[in-house]
């Protein structure tokens, strides 16, 4: 027999194999099944509101979304001339409509609306956003802009380890250093948890809004929460941020303190 018929049959199994073999996912346009999960925000804007001397505003929190158009939960913390509050609850709502919708976030000082975006206008089957943009719609006294990022729960607690991060902030200083003027902040962060749950935090490199000059930070602070929220406080003196953790290198910072107390900074902090 030709040796072509007695590889015919082996032939015959490998296309039979290869035909049963699972077939890929393909790409397809997302629904709002594509924003799922937890996201942390960091958001810059200004009040439009007259006679505030001081307009910049800054925002940082967490939301989950469920797939099904739901904000379950989340909190949030916001600085402004105007006001502050911390860790505040919140939910809502949100649309998908082409590579993005819109996003509303409800709490008790209100709803306030974004239209966010993304780079994705098709995505694997059973996958999710993991970034984002948000540009705010709801013609409120403050209009911001900013980004949102897939959050790692797993790796929340998984921050409290030696080691050196940076960080680099920018705001302004508010009315009682005169005439708002912008500040610039950047140094080195050294992690350290031989105090137990305590987290120590020192900037060694600091650039104002003039001179530049050395200071140094050291922030503590206690657990992270199912959020990814920790509270930094200065030690021995007055400073105050709220941080969110995304995952294991990035976490995202903004000032807490009344505009009176300290200036108004966002930013982050990235692990060497």
């Amino acid at each position: 027999m030709p040796s072509i018929y007695r590889k015919l049959p082996m032939l015959v199994v490998l296309v039979l194999s290869a035909s049963l073999q699972p077939i890929p996912a393909f790409a397809q346009s997302p629904g709002v099944s594509a924003l799922k999960g937890q996201y942390a925000f960091l958001l810059k804007g200004v009040i439009t509101t007259p006679g505030i001397a001081s307009r910049a505003t800054v925002a940082v929190g967490s939301f989950t979304a469920d797939g099904q158009g739901n904000i379950t939960s989340g909190e949030m913390d916001f600085t402004s001339a105007a006001e502050t509050f911390q860790a505040v609850p919140i939910t809502g709502t949100y649309t998908f409509e082409g590579a993005g919708g819109i996003l509303n976030l409800t709490s008790t000082k209100g709803t306030e609306s974004f239209a966010y975006f993304t780079t994705y206008s098709y995505l694997p089957a059973g996958t999710s956003y993991d970034s984002g943009t948000l540009v705010e719609t709801d013609g409120g006294p403050v209009v911001s802009s900013g980004s949102f990022y897939q959050q790692v729960p797993g790796y929340f607690n998984g921050v409290d380890e030696f080691g050196f991060w940076k960080t680099a902030l920018t705001g302004e200083t508010f009315v009682s250093k005169g005439t708002p003027s912008p500040i610039f902040v950047a140094g080195g962060l050294f992690l350290d948890t031989s105090g137990g749950a305590t987290i120590y935090f020192s900037l060694t490199g600091r650039v104002g809004s003039g001179t530049p000059e050395s200071l140094g930070w050291s922030l503590q602070t206690g657990q992270v929460d199912k959020d990814g929220r920790m509270a930094l406080s200065g030690n021995g003196f007055t400073l105050n941020m709220a941080a969110y953790v995304i995952d294991q290198l990035h976490i995202l910072v903004i000032s807490t303190d009344p505009p009176q107390v300290n200036p108004l900074m966002s930013g982050t902090i990235t692990r060497d």
